[in-house]
This record gives structure tokens, sequence and C-alpha cells, in this order.
């Protein structure tokens, strides 16, 4: 009876994730097409030219696994080992020689999952200023005319910053639901 029990929750719990995802519409589903080609351009994925809204939308749904939810397995092992460092996970002994053994450590504490990637690609102006730095933040509200109050917080600059994502998106042939490479202009490598 309780082998019954396990099987039907996991039968139950399957039939769930499936019928989420089949339900849900995926985040690139309300991007432009300009968007979607900037994302596709932004992860060197080829796409025909001139390509309809339906191509561009299967090319990325081909590639959102590798480069959304699960971009570390393309990582080389320094990369992985630096993510597990960060992470404060140790390596496994010997896990150094392989690839494998890294990517499986990494996927492990990875936190990411399908629908938090949505999710997230989905709201991006709500969390993608929160890494940034103060000087980032003011350098990037310069160059879009973003008038800032003075003397200035790092709250009211957040605030300004993102009440204006969405005019700034428009200005640079977009809308904000993808942040494509116009977001890190400001920045200096």
């Amino acid at each position: 009876m309780r082998f019954l029990s396990t099987v039907l929750t996991a039968a139950l719990a399957t039939q769930g994730v499936v019928a989420s995802s089949w339900f849900s519409k995926a985040a690139y589903n309300k991007w432009h097409e300009t968007e979607l080609e900037r994302w596709l351009s932004d992860h060197d994925v080829p796409y025909p030219t001139p390509a309809d809204r339906k191509d561009l939308e299967k090319l990325i749904q081909d590639n959102w696994e590798n480069y959304a939810v699960k971009p570390y397995n393309s990582w080389d092992a320094d990369s992985l080992q630096s993510y597990l460092k960060a992470k404060g996970v140790e390596t496994q002994k010997g896990a150094e020689a392989t690839k494998d053994s890294l990517i499986n450590q990494v996927q492990s504490s990875w936190y990411e999952t399908g629908d938090q990637a949505q999710t997230a690609w989905t709201n991006v102006k709500d969390w993608i200023f929160d890494t940034w730095t103060d000087s980032e933040l003011k350098e990037f509200a310069d160059k879009h005319g973003i008038p800032v109050p003075q003397p200035r917080k790092r709250d009211s600059l957040l605030q300004k910053v993102r009440s204006s994502y969405e005019t700034v998106a428009q200005k640079a042939n977009g809308a904000a639901a993808y942040p494509g490479n116009w977001l890190y202009e400001t920045w200096s490598v």
C-alpha cells in the first residue's frame, strides 16, 4: 500500500510539472521580434534573416535550457570551480580532473529551475539593478538622462532607474522584457 501511495504521489507531481510548463507562457513569448533577435545574437546563436517570429521563438526555445536554465553545462573546469568556491562548496577529491563531476556539483547547488528562470526574465527591472554599484547606477542614469535627486541615496537612485527602465528600453529599440547588451553599455571592462 505504501508503494502505491508513493507511485501515485510521484505521478501527480510529474503531471503538475508537465501541466505547468504546458500552460505557462515562456518569458520570450512576450518579447518583440527585435528582442528575440537580440537574445539570439547575444548568445551567438545563428538565425536566418529574414526570419519570422515563429522561427525565432523556436530557436530560443531550443537554446533556452543551455543559456537561461543550465548555463553551467558550457563552462570550463576553471569556471565551474570558481562558481563552487564562490558558493562555499568544496570540490570533491579528484573532481578537479573531471568536468562532469564538477558539473554535477554545480547542478546540485544551482538554485534556478526552468520556472524560476522564466519568472526572473519576466520581472527583469525588479532585480537587475540590485547588483549594480551606486556609481554604475549613476552612470546609467546620466547616460540616459534620468534625473537623480540630490543628495542621492541608493534607494532613491534604484527607484528612479527602475521607473525609467521601460522608457530607456524603448529608446534602445526594444521592450523592457529582454535586457540586451544596451543595458550594460555604460559598464567598463
